[in-house]
């Protein structure tokens, strides 16, 4: 396959885990975005693990 497929499908999933964790942890507008930073950390551990 190619590789652009695996690109297009990871950036959709991504993107969806990312707004669902967003929403699910920053309750109210104006404060600090902790949904996007826990996503975006996570996506970081998980990266690092997988490149080893």
């Amino acid at each position: 396959m190619p590789a652009w497929i695996f690109v297009f499908f990871g950036g959709g999933l991504g993107s969806v885990a990312r707004w669902s964790i967003a929403r699910w942890l920053t309750p109210q507008e104006g404060s600090f975005p902790m949904g996007t930073f826990v996503a975006n950390i996570s996506a970081c551990l998980i990266l690092g693990l997988l490149m080893g």
